[in-house]
């Protein structure tokens, strides 16, 4: 997060046209002291968005949100140092979250949840991981219109310990609920089980994640408040990324290669509101060397986006693909402006709950660059927005794309996107 959840619309299609590019002066948030950061997470739904970021010494972590257009002032979490930001979230009655990683140096770090609401205090969760953790890593945090939320994350207990996927999950009105196992407890992986989470309403969720590097499997959580046995997507892939639309339809995408491991293709699965998957889809286009994960972001009634960076020789492109409610995506399409090689991108989509806009966000040769779509239209050209020094965040909401970037290595931008 920043990873991230939203994507193209239905209404209108017609009437819509591709807007004149134009964007909002770049504000600064954060006016560095000369403390590296790290980069920034971003997430937005109707009028509030949220943006979050750690410094490397010594850990502090700061928040910051958005209402009616306007930012506030940036605050200080009360998080136990050194601590990480791993994912912000928005749900649809306006509270802010950010999920951080506290005590990540000692030997049992913890997981908490801040939220804020109209008052803008900050307030944290309990401890969600279970005592005991060694690592915990790949965390990623969802939340839904109704105010359901789930994060999720791998517990990494090695040398000669276990890896197991773990979800903490909230009922809209309800206090969190402590993290258990969703997947099955294996050989701790070194690689990684990468896990992703969506929540859907009414306590609803899906987390997915990689069998140790070959299978794909995702377990759901019922309105009832339990989660499923784990269910095989497929018997090979990596990087899988989940959405959910508020209708209770969960999508799933992720990477795969041929024999030889070199030729990348992204496939699909959706599962239905009655929780039984379709068969794979393989998502057509052009296809190319494996250079990173796919990533996903799903509107609200199930428009989408996906986009992958590939391998072209000596260079990097980044490939992305949409679909309308349901159905197939069109085919993946390969952006201009190819990048040098190392490192892969590392790529940051929205769409806003409505479809209105979708886009993605990247840092290539140092500087920001983005694309976006509105419905019925083609891609934008390949744009810049300024230099930075960590990848840049994205979100979306109400047809518009905002973009929050590190500057001068201490510094927080953020820019409006209108095209």
């Amino acid at each position: 997060m920043t990873r991230i959840r939203t994507a193209l619309a239905a209404t209108a299609l017609a009437a819509l046209v591709a807007a004149a590019p134009a964007a909002a002066a770049t504000e600064q948030l954060f006016a560095g002291d000369g403390t590296p950061l790290g980069p920034p997470h971003l997430a937005a739904a109707g009028r509030i968005a949220v943006a979050a970021w750690d410094e490397t010494d010594p850990g502090t972590v700061r928040a910051v949100i958005r209402r009616a257009g306007d930012w506030g002032r940036p605050a200080t979490l009360p998080v136990q140092a050194p601590a990480v930001v791993w994912d912000v979230a928005v749900d649809g009655r306006g509270i802010a979250m950010v999920a951080v990683v506290e005590r990540i140096t000692s030997a049992h770090p913890g997981l908490r949840v801040f939220s804020a609401g109209a008052n803008g205090r900050w307030t944290p969760s309990t401890q969600l991981a279970p005592s005991g953790v060694t690592y915990l890593r790949g965390v990623t945090l969802a939340t839904a219109a109704d105010g359901t939320a789930v994060v999720a994350f791998e517990r990494y207990d090695p040398p000669n310990g276990h890896s197991v996927v773990m979800a903490a999950s909230r009922a809209p009105g309800a206090p969190w609920q402590r993290a258990v196992e969703v997947g099955r407890p294996g050989a701790a992986y070194e690689y990684g089980l990468d896990p992703d989470a969506a929540a859907g309403t009414r306590g609803r969720a899906v987390v997915v994640w990689s069998d140790r590097g070959s299978g794909i499997l995702a377990s759901s959580r019922s309105a009832a408040g339990t989660w499923s046995a784990p269910v095989e997507l497929a018997g090979r892939g990596y990087g899988p990324k989940v959405a959910m639309a508020t209708d209770g339809r969960a999508l799933a995408a992720w990477a795969t290669t041929d024999q030889s491991a070199i030729t990348q293709r992204i496939d699909v699965r959706e599962r239905a509101a009655g929780g039984r998957w379709a068969p794979v889809r393989r998502v057509t286009g052009p296809s190319g060397t494996s250079a990173g994960d796919p990533v996903l972001a799903m509107g609200a009634r199930g428009q989408a986006l996906l986009a992958v960076p590939r391998g072209e020789g000596t260079s990097l492109a980044v490939h992305v693909a949409t679909r309308l409610t349901s159905g197939p995506f069109d085919a993946l399409r390969r952006l201009p402006v190819p990048m040098a090689v190392p490192p892969p991108p590392a790529l940051s989509p929205a769409v806003d709950a409505a479809g209105a806009i979708a886009g993605v966000a990247w840092r290539a040769g140092d500087r920001v660059r983005y694309v976006s779509r509105r419905p019925g239209a083609a891609w934008s050209p390949v744009r810049s927005l300024g230099a930075a020094s960590q990848p840049p965040a994205l979100a979306a909401a109400g047809g518009r794309l905002l973009v929050a970037w590190v500057r001068n290595g201490d510094e927080i931008a953020v820019r409006e996107v209108r095209s």
